[in-house]
């Protein structure tokens, strides 16, 4: 062979060892936990979940720091986030919400998040600091003991716990409100001021759809959940309410698992889950109440013209439809203790069937001694405890003349 030939070989080995060592790992190559990829960075490698700390974990906010010191979350807030697949989820405070993330060691990258957009009172403010601070995360660390998650930006730390044991938090005995319907990457809220509610015995599951009850029976096998055999009455409300309606029984009638996280209820039915959170009371104050009926006896006897009555408390003074007129009245509470000053009302006169249940709905008020509110039911009873007036939030109220 020529020399010449010997040369060439001799420079294609040497090019073929210096591509291969720049291929291979550097044990002393800085790594990067800011978030930033530099473009000399190497190309990612897939990760499996034993390659992801945060997988499976289901994690409650107890604190955020935007600056300074930690700040305790408000009363009755509740923030949480789970990690699975990949993608995150969970509630954060008001709306739920949802995206990916990726890690590498210590470093983590969120986004992009999306989230269901309900408004509720004295929360806005800790859900848009824990979204802005949650979207720029950069880091991360797990406490010894794995019992407390931190996760760092530029803009501030979240600090979160494990949640109760599921054992804390059974299923049966609690309602569960609906927060949201996922339908593949769609996610719906539940239309304002609605409540479609969901408790589980033993052997059935039931509710309101915020419209009509349900019942079902139910079979849970681990995670495996079915629902069957599901009864509804027929009342009928807004289109809204009936295609929001629609869409949960259909969703929860095609249910294949029933899991928790992080003090959420998710039902899982195919492309699409419901998530729920625990139920809570709606305020006397603020809320518009629309009668249900009037006690009767031992019975609570409901009329048409029941959904052409309301009441509304603000800052001591009722007013509303007392089916024909317009009433107004002072209240004073102490405790769980209502009382009404005389009511006063405009002079209108409408038909009998108006005038007589108005007579009567004035007459009750007379009577309260007490109120309870559960969910979105309003029970307003007599000194010695028993009904007098039933009222439900007035977007819930079926459609004028229907049953």
């Amino acid at each position: 062979m020529k020399k010449s030939g010997w040369l060439w070989i001799m420079l294609g080995l040497a090019l073929i060892v210096a591509l291969s060592a720049g291929c291979m790992p550097t044990a002393d190559r800085p790594v990067d936990v800011t978030g930033d990829v530099s473009a000399t960075a190497p190309a990612e490698q897939p990760m499996d979940d034993s390659d992801d700390p945060l997988e499976g974990g289901e994690w409650v906010l107890v604190g955020y720091r935007p600056e300074g010191a930690l700040i305790e979350l408000p009363a009755g807030a509740l923030v949480t986030i789970s990690f699975a697949d990949g993608g995150l989820r969970g509630s954060a405070g008001c709306n739920s919400y949802f995206g990916g993330y990726q890690v590498s060691g210590d470093a983590i990258e969120v986004g992009p998040v999306g989230s269901t957009e309900m408004w509720c009172e004295g929360l806005m403010d800790l859900e848009d600091a824990y979204l802005a601070t949650l979207s720029e995360a950069t880091g991360f660390s797990l406490a010894p003991d794995g019992g407390r998650l931190t996760i760092a930006s530029a803009t501030g730390v979240l600090v979160f716990e494990k949640p109760a044991p599921v054992a804390e938090r059974p299923l049966t005995g609690a309602v569960w409100t609906l927060e949201t319907i996922i339908s593949g990457e769609t996610a719906q809220s539940v239309l304002a001021g609605t409540q479609v509610t969901l408790e589980f015995t033993d052997e059935r599951a039931s509710g309101s759809t915020g419209c009509n009850l349900y019942d079902a029976a139910y079979t849970l096998d681990g995670d495996a959940f079915m629902v069957e055999m599901m009864a509804v009455t027929v009342q009928y409300c807004s289109d809204e309410l009936m295609t929001q309606e629609g869409t949960y029984l259909a969703g929860l009638g095609a249910a294949e698992e029933l899991t928790l996280e992080g003090g959420l209820l998710v039902i899982a039915y195919p492309d699409g889950e419901l998530v729920f959170k625990p139920a809570t009371d709606l305020p006397l104050e603020g809320t518009s109440w629309v009668l249900e009926g009037i006690a009767k006896g031992d019975a609570i006897v409901s009329t048409w013209i029941d959904v052409e009555i309301t009441a509304e408390f603000i800052d001591g003074k009722v007013d509303g439809a007392a089916g024909c007129n317009r009433y107004f009245a002072s209240y004073e509470i102490e405790n769980e203790s209502l009382s009404f000053g005389p009511a006063g009302s405009t002079m209108m006169m409408c038909d009998d069937e108006r005038m007589e249940r108005e007579r009567e709905f004035l007459a009750a008020l007379e009577n309260v001694a007490g109120y309870e509110v559960k969910m979105d039911a309003l029970t307003l009873h007599d000194a010695a405890g028993d009904p007098l007036l039933i009222f439900k939030p007035a977007t819930d109220r079926p459609l004028e003349g229907t049953n």
